[in-house]
């Protein structure tokens, strides 16, 4: 098999390295995108069984992006707000980043949140096997609790790069995401 290629347990044939793709700008996903090789590239990458969707297409859209800015080497450091139980703090660490991982303190406002699997309240839940090791994911993520409407000084210009999904509109007002 040529080497800038490898095959997957279902059998599927992936690059090895990011396949080339335009410097990504903002933009609103369309259908067609969910079915490209940087999208099945990274849905790979992110333990992701590969199907269109939206919110799958934003986790795609944030590694590429930061791909290509070259933020994804080891030593940077990035943080992520309203992380969830998303795989990119793994994905990230196994990269060689530190990563800061944050999502809002458990109330009765955020068990809903809870509820429904989506809400990070320590750092072994963004701990995924097929990324990465056990070790090296404790060596490179740490995990707070953080209230988006009003974040800690201390994280000001501290990180290379910053990630979040689907969490600004969460805010309450669009002035807060700013």
């Amino acid at each position: 098999m040529n080497e800038t290629l490898t095959s997957t347990p279902m059998g599927s044939i992936l690059p090895t390295t990011p396949p080339p793709h335009p410097r990504l700008k903002g933009c609103i996903v369309k259908y067609e995108d969910c079915f490209t090789p940087t999208y099945y590239y990274w849905s790979s990458k992110l333990g992701l069984t590969t199907y269109p969707s939206r919110k799958q297409w934003e986790h795609v859209a944030i590694v590429q992006a930061l791909w290509e800015r070259e933020c994804l080497l080891p030593g940077k450091m990035g943080i992520g707000f309203g992380v969830g139980k998303e795989q990119e703090a793994a994905l990230f660490a196994s990269y060689g980043c530190t990563i800061l991982a944050t999502d809002q303190v458990l109330t009765s406002e955020s068990k809903g949140w809870q509820d429904t699997d989506q809400l990070s309240t320590n750092k072994s839940e963004l701990f995924f096997p097929e990324i990465i090791d056990w070790a090296a994911f404790d060596s490179h993520v740490e995990f707070e609790n953080c209230d988006m409407n009003d974040i800690p000084e201390r994280y000001y210009n501290a990180f290379d790069f910053t990630y979040s999904s689907c969490s600004l509109d969460h805010l309450g007002t669009i002035t807060h995401g700013m």
